[in-house]
Formats: structure tokens, C-alpha cells, sequence
């Protein structure tokens, strides 16, 4: 199953059903997530980070405008296109703070002008769009630092593009091949960016800006290959494809590609109209360096021998002051290049002229006078220039350069101090900013744990205080059932004592009759006896039609022994067992009133605490 991968980090998102937006778990960064509708969409944006994160960033493109043509209303689809286009990696702060983002392919424009961010703004949620703005300012603002240091580099003729290292870490045959064309193009006074020489004394620095400055000025790139795989290596490509992308607009931009040990034929397909050089051929390098002058515009002819460079350098000394006011006039002008050739070429005539140094040593400060060196960036006695300088200077000027050394790293010592003092508060202001959110965590987990037993004591009281009311709505029910019991047993009492009493009556009554021989007296109290016979067996629950026909058969004589017996009945059935129970069902009663007031009181300070407790939970926050 396919998953979505953090940008900054490459970890595995933990996505929630519905969310815009994410946190990655592995290293804190806030960012968007896909409108991937399947698996397979899924599966192409995991494909696409993974290219982007191992700088395939064309490759990475590719992807993104398929998923951009089936979706085209998924606002991180053109949010990573971004990302693609200025080359964007994420990587690691030095403290440990999360992650930045570098610029690999610096543009010329802001992201904010990237016509791909616009759409991503288009279709994005709120949630979404703060993120986007937030890492475009972010990338604006390292993107504006490095056309800053871009804008200070002086223009390049040709650009060399090589693979310098094997995946062992060993160098390769191309590095080797390209500082010979390296040298020989800057005898011939081509400017050459070729990052071993040019980026020396960039060590500690982002190279991307000089990379971008280099690429933008050159008018020619040379590429070098043996093998395919090193003209296809991740930054190999990242030069050459910018290179071509930049030439499309400008076509006084050439890429020769060139290559040896290998077939043409292998070389990547971008390179396939381009006339190549071979380097095995006999007189690649004086046909590679008459083509370079054709394109860059210069024409110097075959290339200098070492004795007519030695020849040219052999100046008269009269000339040592006119090559020192070039030099001069090179300062003014911030040419620091000229200035050190033209200190070089003074001190070929005379290897201890003092201004000579100095010039170099200004040159290499980066200054135009002695009075500006006080402020340059690093300590004088650093620079290569400054020991000949106090050397060879006349004692006026190696005084004010000592003096101007020790100035330069007072000066220096103090800012470092200041630099210092101003992390050290940052330290601090760090570390109590972290103790104040380790504080509101631990008071917010103190809350929600408060919080938790109060809800939880809240709801068991809440249940007990409905169990309560139900077993009093089933005493009050068993109450009335007494009640009713207790009254149905006193009618069923009056009515036996009534119907046995007459039927007693009645049977003496017959008795005499029957004494006396009146036969149809007799039928009539006979008649009579069995009425009451029925009467009686209704009000003792028998039944009616038994009782008539038993007294019919009995000729009524049997009705008197159910008539007693219905009074022995009626005696025994005594009130007093039902009182006793309503008695208890009377107590279980106001127990149980009492104890849904106790818990009615409970319930209520439960939620006194809980409106507390939200009220000192707010006031903190």
C-alpha cells in the first residue's frame, strides 16, 4: 500500500481521514498533504518526493505534471513544483530545530512570481495557503541572499561541468581531463569557473550562489564525460539541464559536450544536436579552444608558448609605476582581480616593491585603501599578502599596518564577544522560552488528567444518581401495590363477614322450617340459600356456579360449613404481614430520598470544580 512521505524528511506521514495539512512525527515539520483520490495517485507522489529528495528534480517534475493533469485542482501537486524548480532540499538545523530549506537551482525570480505557487494559492484551504506563503517567504529570503552574493561575481566565460568524484570516493578520470582544459583555457585568458580552483575560499559557504552566478554568466559550458553515468549523475545533470533551460532564452549560450572512452551515441539525449568534441582526437584541445574563442568573441590565436609568456612579462622598469597606478585604479574600481595581476606583474620586475604588497593585500581584503582596510572582515596578518607587506613596506606604512593588523582584530575580538554575548542571551531566552513550554505541558497534562477524573467521577455519579431514581420510582411502585393490597384485603374481609353471617342466618332459619314441616316455605328458603351461596363464593373468590349447585344438592345444608370456614378465613387473614411491608417500603423510601439528595450535592460540586478548574485552565493559556 502506497504512503505519503514528509517532504522535509522523507518519514512516513501519519495522515488523518479528511486533513489538509499533517505534522511529520520524525522531525516536526508542518506541511500539506495530496488530493490523491487512489492508491496509484498516491504511489506517484511517493515516487516523485523520493526523486526530488535525491535531487532528480526534472525527474520529480515529470511526475507532478501527470498527477497535475489528472488532478488539476491538487494544490500540493503545484506546490512540489516549486519545490522542483528552485531545487529545494531540507536539511537539518545545527541545533537540532527542525529543518531549512537550501536552494539548488537558484532562479532569477521570486517564488512568489512562480506562476506554479499562484495555483497552489488558487486551490489551497486557509490551513494550506499560511503554509505555502510561510516557505515561500522563507525560500524568498535565502534566494534574495544568494542573488545578493550572485550580483558581486564577476561574469565567467566558460563553465566546466564534471563529475569529480566515483561512488568509492575516488577521483575520477573526468576531474583530471577537466582541470587540463581548466588550464589551458585560463592561459589563454579565458575567466573559467572550475569549482576546485574557484570555490577554494568559499570552504563553510553555500556554493549554490556562485554555481548560479557562474552558469548565468558563462557564455559556453563544457561538459566532460568517460563514462554515460557521469554525464547522468545527479549534480552533473542539475548543472548542464539549468544550463540548457537558460539557453533556450538566450542564444548566445552554447553547451559543448565532451567526452571520451565512451560511445557518442551514450551520452544523455539532451546532447544528441550538439556538436561534441572527442577527447581522444588528435587536437581536441586546439580545436576545443578555437571553437571557445569563436563563442565567447575572442580572438587570440593559437596559444602562447611559455616563452613568449615569460617574454611578455619582462617589462621594463621604468614601468613598475605605471603598472602600480593600473593597479591603483583597478582598486578604485573594485577589480580585484586586475589589481593582483598587476601587483603579479610588478613584483616579476621587483620581488620586494613594498606598495606592490600592499596593493595585493588590499586586493585580497577586498578594500580600496590602507584607511578602508580597518574595516575588513578578517584580521590583515590572515591574508597571504600581509607578511611581505610589513616585510618589504617602508617603516611608515608596516607601522600603520601593524597597527591597522592589531586594530582589525580588536575590533573583530569585540564583535566576536558581542556575537557571543548576543547567542549566549539567545541561549537563554531559548532555554527559558523551552522551560516555559515544558511548564505548559506539564500544567495542560495536570489539567486533562484533573479534568479526566472529575468528567469520570462526574458521569459515575450521574449514573448513580439515575439507578437511584429508578429503585425509588420501583419503591414508590411497590408502595401503591401495597397499598392496593392492603385495601382489596379489608373489602375481601367485609364482604365474607357479610354473605357468611346471612348465609348462617339464613340456614337457621331453614333448619327451623324444616322443623316446623312447612315443605314450600322449605323451596323458598332453599332457593334463597342457594342465591347466597353464590354470593358467598364470589366474595371468596370460588366458584359461583359450584357453590349453587353444591347448596342445590346439599338441599343448602353444605353452605353452612363453607360459611365458617369462609369466616375462619377472613380471621386469618390478617392486615398485619402487608402494614409491616409498608412500613419498610415507607423507610427504603427515605433512604433513598436521602441518598438522591446526597448525590444531587455531589453531583453538583463535581461540577462546581470542573467550571473552576476551566476558569484556571483559560487564565493560564
Amino acid at each position: 500500500m502506497a504512503v505519503i512521505k514528509c517532504k522535509m524528511c522523507g518519514g512516513t506521514l501519519d495522515v488523518v481521514q479528511g486533513s489538509s495539512i499533517a505534522e511529520c512525527e520524525y522531525c516536526g515539520s508542518l506541511q500539506t498533504l495530496p488530493k490523491a483520490s487512489d492508491e496509484r495517485l498516491t504511489s506517484f507522489y511517493e515516487r516523485a518526493n523520493d526523486l526530488r529528495m535525491s535531487h532528480e528534480f526534472d525527474k520529480a517534475a515529470e511526475i507532478y505534471e501527470r498527477i497535475i493533469a489528472e488532478t488539476p485542482a491538487d494544490a500540493d501537486a503545484y506546490w512540489s513544483m516549486v519545490l522542483c524548480r528552485y531545487g529545494i532540499e531540507y536539511v537539518e538545523e545545527t541545533r537540532g530545530s527542525g529543518r531549512k530549506p537550501t536552494i539548488n537551482r537558484a532562479q532569477l525570480t521570486s517564488v512568489t512570481e512562480d506562476v506554479n505557487y499562484r495555483s497552489a494559492l488558487k486551490y489551497a484551504d486557509p490551513e494550506q495557503k499560511r503554509i505555502y506563503e510561510a516557505e515561500a517567504a522563507r525560500i524568498d529570503q535565502i534566494l534574495q541572499r544568494y542573488l545578493e552574493i550572485s550580483r558581486n561575481e564577476p561574469p565567467y566565460d566558460v563553465f566546466i561541468c564534471y563529475k569529480e568524484t566515483d561512488a568509492e570516493g575516488r577521483r575520477t578520470i573526468d576531474s583530471v581531463r577537466a582541470g587540463e582544459i581548466y588550464r589551458e583555457l585560463t592561459t589563454e585568458g579565458f575567466k573559467v569557473f572550475f569549482a576546485p580552483v574557484t570555490l577554494e575560499n568559499k570552504l563553510g559557504e553555500d556554493y549554490e550562489p556562485y554555481i548560479f552566478a557562474a552558469i548565468n554568466s558563462a557564455k559556453v559550458m563544457v561538459v566532460i564525460g568517460t563514462r554515460p553515468e557521469y554525464m547522468n549523475a545527479v549534480w552533473v545533470k542539475n548543472e548542464w539541464s539549468r544550463f540548457l533551460t537558460l539557453a533556450k532564452e538566450d542564444s548566445k549560450k552554447t553547451l559543448i559536450p565532451v567526452y571520451g572512452g565512451m560511445d557518442p551515441y551514450d551520452m544523455p539525449e539532451a546532447f544528441r544536436f550538439k556538436q561534441s568534441q572527442n577527447m581522444e582526437k588528435l587536437g581536441f584541445m586546439l580545436d576545443l579552444v578555437r571553437g571557445i574563442e569563436k563563442l565567447v568573441g575572442k580572438n587570440t590565436g593559437v596559444p602562447m608558448t611559455q616563452s613568449a609568456q615569460q617574454s611578455e612579462l619582462q617589462v621594463p622598469a621604468a614601468s613598475v609605476d605605471t603598472l602600480l597606478q593600473r593597479a591603483a585604479i583597478f582598486l578604485e574600481d573594485q577589480d580585484w582581480r586586475n589589481a593582483n595581476i598587476y601587483c603579479e606583474k610588478v613584483l616579476d620586475i621587483a620581488p620586494t616593491n613594498g606598495q606592490a604588497y600592499l596593493y595585493k593585500l588590499l586586493a585580497e581584503a577586498k578594500v580600496t585603501s590602507e584607511s578602508a582596510l580597518v574595516s575588513a572582515t578578517v584580521a590583515p596578518e590572515k591574508l597571504r599578502a600581509y607578511k611581505n607587506a610589513v616585510r618589504y613596506a617602508d617603516e611608515v606604512t608596516t607601522a600603520k599596518l601593524i597597527d591597522c593588523n592589531q586594530k582589525v582584530k580588536d575590533r573583530l575580538a569585540r564583535e566576536e564577544e558581542t556575537r557571543l554575548e548576543q547567542e549566549r542571551i539567545r541561549l537563554e531566552q531559548e532555554q527559558l522560552e523551552i522551560q516555559r513550554q515544558k511548564e505548559r505541558i506539564r500544567r495542560q497534562e495536570e489539567y486533562r488528567q484533573k479534568k479526566k477524573a472529575l468528567t469520570d467521577a462526574r458521569e459515575n455519579t450521574s449514573d448513580l444518581l439515575a439507578n437511584q431514581v429508578r429503585d425509588k420510582e420501583y419503591l414508590a411502585n411497590a408502595l401503591v401495590a401495597c397499598r392496593d393490597r392492603l385495601n382489596n384485603l379489608q373489602k375481601y374481609k367485609r364482604n365474607i363477614y357479610i354473605w357468611a353471617l346471612t348465609v348462617l342466618v339464613n340456614t337457621v332459619i331453614l333448619i327451623s322450617i324444616i322443623s316446623s314441616g312447612f315443605g314450600g316455605s322449605y323451596m323458598v328458603f332453599l332457593v334463597l340459600q342457594c342465591v347466597l351461596s353464590v354470593f358467598l363464593a364470589k366474595a371468596r373468590d370460588k366458584s359461583k356456579v359450584a357453590g349453587g349447585v353444591v347448596a342445590f344438592i346439599t338441599l343448602g345444608f353444605f353452605t353452612p360449613f363453607s360459611a365458617l370456614k369462609g369466616l375462619i378465613e377472613a380471621v386469618q387473614a390478617s392486615p398485619k404481614q402487608l402494614k409491616e411491608e409498608q412500613e419498610h417500603l415507607n423507610s427504603d423510601m427515605q433512604r433513598m430520598e436521602t441518598e438522591i439528595q446526597t448525590t444531587q450535592r455531589s453531583l453538583g460540586v463535581l461540577n462546581s470544580k470542573l467550571s473552576a478548574l476551566k476558569v484556571e485552565e483559560d487564565t493560564y493559556a
